[in-house]
């Protein structure tokens, strides 16, 4: 044991802990300060101990504690990721068991995302056709990955010559298929940007399911 308050036992301990589990663990919000600081004075002591018996013992503790201490970050960073992608889409990640620099990584990559979303799919949207009577309007065709289909979809009709201001939204979660105030048919699902008459962007609005991004 190289230092009272840390050893690579307690290391191996909270390795498997965040191995098993799907969210980050409880950590002490000095964690990370102490894995560095036992992993200091084991690369201090592989200097000082004159047995190369106790040497090699010691090569071998700080190796463990090195891979151990990557996996247990690589695995809340990965989680930290996950929770960031299920924010900006819609959900609700509960980040109470991050810590300092953790913390600080979640919301930049919240941010990040929502920028990227806003600047990626709303000059998508900004690039369809202008608004010219007669013209047949789809809202959002792409396809989601893998097998659950269109993620917005309007159905081809007449666009009105007085639809007026428009909004851009962001949905928070599925809204099955409903009639507009514009009188065309919508089916939008979570995380779709979409261009809205503002009556309709602001009633989603006060409904809670979508996001006014514009």
């Amino acid at each position: 044991m190289v230092d009272d308050e840390f050893t690579y036992k307690d290391l191996r301990r909270i390795h498997h802990l965040e191995k098993h589990s799907a969210v980050p663990t409880p950590i002490e919000t000095s964690f990370y300060s102490k894995i560095r600081g036992y992993i200091k004075k084991l690369e201090y002591l592989i200097d000082e101990v004159e047995s190369l018996e106790k040497r090699e013992l010691v090569e071998d503790e700080l190796k463990n504690a090195k891979q151990a201490f990557q996996g247990i970050y690589e695995l809340r960073e990965k989680k930290i990721v996950q929770a960031s992608l299920s924010k900006v889409r819609g959900g609700s990640p509960n980040p109470k068991n991050l810590i300092g620099e953790e913390k600080k990584l979640f919301d930049a990559l919240v941010e990040n995302l929502k920028e990227a979303r806003r600047r990626i799919l709303v000059e998508v949207d900004k690039e369809k056709p202008s608004e010219d009577v007669n013209h047949e309007d789809v809202v959002e065709t792409k396809e989601k990955e893998g097998s659950q289909g269109k993620i917005a979809e309007g159905v081809n009709q007449t666009r009105h010559p007085n639809e007026g201001d428009r909004s851009i939204i962001m949905v928070k979660e599925d809204i099955p298929t409903f009639v507009g105030t514009d009188m065309r048919q919508y089916r939008l699902r979570q995380g779709d940007v979409v261009s809205l008459p503002h009556e309709m962007g602001e009633t989603l609005k006060k409904r809670g399911v979508a996001e006014k991004i514009r």
